[in-house]
């Protein structure tokens, strides 16, 4: 087997590989200790982003930062721990997604401004700091087309000694085309690559 064989068969096999991934929505993890805002049914099933097909979707909204308490100095004074102690945060929707309501979580105290059909504010102020993940509340959106759901560039977060966090992942949620659509793109990119000589 000559060595353009062999990169012409690594390069089918990354084609298949990307159409197979972007069916089932492969996404690498984030590392926790950072904050970070994701969607999904619940905490554990959340991931950042949340791939969505068209249509109307209610999307559950989560604050998430790590499990490590303050051991040194206290929590939201001068800890040295993953606590959050406030949040300030803009969901910002794109191209083709629409905001169309915001339900917080009673018990998880934000509160908000949907000021448009493109622009949520949340804000929370939390005097202990909180650690792993709080439930902020509902998002019903409505997707269209291509776009996405994500973090104005202003939205920060407070950590355990009061410094200003910036978010780990900024897209929420984005627009997931048909399965059937990627894995099609996959195999004409194979054929296209296999008779390209």
């Amino acid at each position: 087997m000559t060595e353009s064989q062999i990169d012409s068969r690594r390069r089918k096999l990354l084609c298949v590989c990307f159409a197979i991934s972007a069916c089932i929505g492969l996404a690498p993890d984030s590392a926790l200790g950072a904050p970070r805002i994701v969607a999904g049914a619940s905490a554990i099933s959340a991931a950042a982003p949340s791939n969505l097909p068209r249509g109307s979707h209610e999307i559950e909204i989560y604050l998430e930062t790590g499990s490590t308490p303050s051991s040194v100095g206290e929590a939201c004074a001068d800890g040295d721990g993953d606590e959050l102690c406030g949040l300030s945060a803009e969901l910002r929707a794109t191209g083709r997604f629409r905001i169309d309501s915001f339900t917080p979580n009673p018990t998880a105290g934000a509160s908000f401004n949907l000021t448009s059909a493109y622009s949520l504010l949340v804000a929370r102020g939390v005097s202990a700091g909180d650690l792993g993940s709080v439930h902020l509340g509902t998002l019903a959106i409505t997707i269209e087309g291509t776009g996405s759901i994500q973090l104005g560039p202003d939205s920060r977060a407070l950590g355990a000694a009061l410094q200003s966090l910036q978010f780990e992942d900024t897209v929420i949620a984005v627009y997931e085309p048909s399965c059937r659509l990627s894995l099609v793109a996959g195999i004409l990119l194979l054929f296209a690559l296999s008779h390209r000589r």
